[in-house]
């Protein structure tokens, strides 16, 4: 997937990031023109010692912060970093299915799009009643600036 890039903010990761960085060593493999790029946001925990380790031996980029910025910061971090025309965004705790990025990058350039967001699936989450409206009128309102149906407008699976 020439021209994308994959950028994956991570902070106190450990207990996914042995999947996470698996998955995106065989996808570095299978698309060696993309770029990864994990940013690391301060983890105090071993995220980033077990992340070196697991990607050790492949193209796959690791950034740090010294100290923990947020999650805004990070991805600020990755996209500055980043060479690719397109960028992915994907969050590290396995939350989104990954290995739909091809399906998405591929329907970003079929249909000419701005952005690709992808959506969380089996999301059985009990909100309160008030904290539900608030995010439904925040949906609709983003849906219609942007003239297209959001699915989840807080999706950390997206492509820009």
């Amino acid at each position: 997937m020439k021209n994308l890039s994959v950028v994956i903010p991570v902070y106190n990761e450990e207990a996914a990031i042995e999947e996470t960085a698996a998955f995106f060593k065989d996808f570095a493999r299978t698309y060696p023109e993309t770029e990864i790029i994990f940013v690391d946001d301060g983890s105090t925990d071993k995220t980033k010692e077990l992340l070196t380790r697991y990607i050790e031996g492949t193209n796959i980029h690791i950034l740090s912060h010294n100290r923990q910025k947020g999650y805004g910061a990070a991805l600020k971090t990755g996209i500055k970093y980043a060479s690719g025309k397109f960028i992915a965004i994907t969050d590290a705790d396995g939350s989104y299915p990954y290995q739909i990025i091809p399906q998405m990058y591929e329907k970003m350039l079929s249909e000419k799009a701005d952005m690709i967001v992808g959506k969380r699936e089996n999301k059985e989450i009990r909100q309160e009643f008030f904290r539900k409206l608030g995010r439904f009128i925040l949906r609709k309102f983003a849906e219609y600036l942007a003239e297209a149906e959001i699915a989840d407008i807080n999706s950390g699976l997206r492509i820009i």
